[in-house]
């Protein structure tokens, strides 16, 4: 209650009627403003902390929910590139159509990767890593199994992912789940993280380009040994593999790239041309074979080669779909086109010195023509006839 100074002073008259008082009223009237103004010092003072904590609360909840937003998005771009990535291989309806829960998920600063897994059952088996790079950029790539749970015939395999940062991530399975991965040499930026048998080995890549990996049985050294390979295509990856190959085969010592392509989420070609021998690296994600019995659990791998390769001659690889066709040009060769059995016209593409061509598996090629500018040279069956242009 509050009381004005008329108030406070007839109170204290009642009280005390006329006998002596301890203090003036002038410092009674006094001290009862000073009472008044702390009062309404402490309550505006209160109201002031009061509004400050509501500004705190309020502020911790927008973080909150800012966060919480932020997860929400990259789980959304994750899915969606999941849902791509499953879609280029083929096999979309053979796999798991959402993400769960990531197995693992690790940090570098803003950069942030994941990655997911589902056992096999009545669909594949998937692995799936999804990167987000610190400018906000997601990548995903994304492996697949047979519907029942393989034995690894080794203690470790591993694929390796080139991320858009920059950055590697090595994705390991272990035969033995209680093993213990470990990186050699240590440091360097490395990071690793482990669990149910799967590990992630991320960091810069010039540091993962030589580092080993092992457990107790065995390892893997990652500038030499294969490593598994993605569904998703991945060019590096390609590259290396390629390249490691052709060095590894004698008769193609100082062979030189000379064409690559592309056919969409099927094939990737390079085309390699050393003194007298011609080489054709592929990746190919070939189509299952249901009605035969025959299923793939990724894209295979290969190189075919020959020696004493001469214009007119001829390499080629097929997936039982379509024919690819390479081999040497003329000098100063501007078109080539190669006809197939049923009559089909092709025209090749060119490299350096070297042609590419497709057909469908069913047609076989019949006649090659390179044009100069001068002649137009016909080959059948490695016989050449020529005329003027």
């Amino acid at each position: 209650m509050t009381m004005t100074d008329e108030e406070l002073t007839g109170l204290i008259a009642a009280r005390f009627g006329d006998g002596s008082l301890p203090a003036e009223l002038a410092q009674v009237q006094r001290r009862g403003r000073q009472r008044r103004s702390r009062i309404r010092i402490a309550t505006a003072a209160a109201v002031v902390l009061g509004l400050a904590g509501a500004a705190g609360l309020t502020a911790y909840g927008l973080d909150r929910h800012e966060k919480a937003e932020q997860v929400a998005a990259f789980n959304r771009s994750c899915q969606a590139a999941y849902t791509a990535e499953a879609a280029r291989t083929g096999r979309a309806a053979q796999l798991p159509t959402t993400l769960g829960e990531p197995l693992l998920e690790l940090r570098r600063g803003d950069a942030r990767f994941r990655l997911y897994t589902s056992a096999p059952g009545p669909l594949r088996s998937m692995i799936f890593d999804c990167a987000r790079s610190a400018d906000g950029t997601v990548s995903g790539r994304v492996s697949y199994g047979p519907t029942t749970v393989p034995e690894l015939g080794q203690p470790l395999v591993a694929y390796r992912d080139h991320l858009p940062d920059g950055t590697v991530a090595v994705v390991a399975q272990l035969r033995d789940p209680a093993e213990v991965l470990a990186v050699t040499p240590e440091g360097g930026g490395v990071q690793t993280a482990q669990r149910d048998g799967m590990a992630v080995v991320w960091g810069p890549r010039e540091v993962l380009d030589e580092a080993t990996l092992s457990v107790r049985d065995g390892s893997l050294d990652l500038a030499r040994d294969v490593l598994a390979v993605t569904a998703t295509f991945q060019e590096e990856e390609f590259d290396r593999y390629c390249r490691r190959t052709v060095d590894g085969r004698p008769e193609l010592r100082g062979a030189a790239r000379a064409l690559t392509a592309r056919y969409g989420d099927t094939w990737a070609l390079q085309v390699y041309r050393a003194e007298g021998a011609i080489a054709l690296c592929s990746w190919t994600n070939m189509a299952d074979e249901p009605e035969n019995g025959v299923s793939y659990d990724g894209p295979a791998l290969g190189l075919g080669s020959a020696t004493e390769a001469v214009p007119g001659s001829i390499l080629a690889s097929s997936d039982g779909q379509e024919w690819w066709l390479t081999g040497l040009t003329l000098p100063g060769t501007e078109q080539v086109e190669v006809v197939g059995e049923a009559g089909t016209r092709v025209q090749a593409q060119l490299g350096d010195g070297v042609y590419l061509a497709r057909l469908p598996s069913a047609e076989s090629h019949k006649t090659i023509t390179m044009t100069t500018a001068t002649t137009v040279h016909t080959f059948v069956n490695g016989k050449m006839t020529q005329r003027p242009r």
